[in-house]
């Protein structure tokens, strides 16, 4: 039994041709709730009827990250600009074709294992990118802020680079 999530990756995990990390980890997030709901169907995993949340995001992004010892790139785990119900269901479907609804509960999770480790070793080469940098030298605060934010923009960290220049949580 094995499951080619490559090409999915491809269609649905980037957007401008990079990998969007807040689909990643909404991606680990919901694939970590199977082990407690195993059920393949998107609208039982949603926050709510129609909602694109899904229920109890952070706590199981949390999970996923501590099991897999990632990092979250963002603390909400991607909730707000993961599109979960434009790939959700494909993902499950998938599982659906390797048959995980008709395997024993331990085969369960090593396929889930195995996905999940598939996504976290995407995410993991995000983290390891490169890290920002800012030139000082005869620039304003201003332009080197934008900058700054341009790259973290790109690297699909800048929620938290926005965070951290101004010393607060962002809602």
């Amino acid at each position: 039994m094995s499951l080619d999530l490559e090409e999915f990756l491809r269609n649905q995990m980037m957007k401008g041709g990079r990998l969007v990390p807040a689909r990643l980890q909404t991606a680990l997030a919901l694939l970590e709730k199977l082990r407690d709901k195993p059920s393949l169907k998107l609208d039982e995993h949603l926050a709510s009827k129609g909602s694109s949340g899904l229920e109890s995001h952070e706590t199981y992004g949390n999970r996923a990250h501590d099991r897999l010892g990632l990092e979250p790139i963002n603390k909400n785990h991607g909730l707000r600009s993961s599109s979960l119900k434009d790939w959700g269901q494909e993902l499950l479907d998938h599982l659906k074709a390797v048959g995980f609804e008709s395997v024993a509960f331990d085969v369960q999770q090593k396929l889930l294992d195995t996905t999940q480790g598939l996504f976290a070793a995407q995410l993991q080469c995000i983290l390891k990118q490169e890290p920002l940098e800012a030139r000082v030298r005869s620039r304003s605060a201003e332009t080197v802020v934008r900058e700054l934010l341009a790259q973290a923009e790109e690297k699909g960290r800048m929620a938290d680079v926005a965070q951290y220049l101004v010393g607060a949580t962002l809602g």
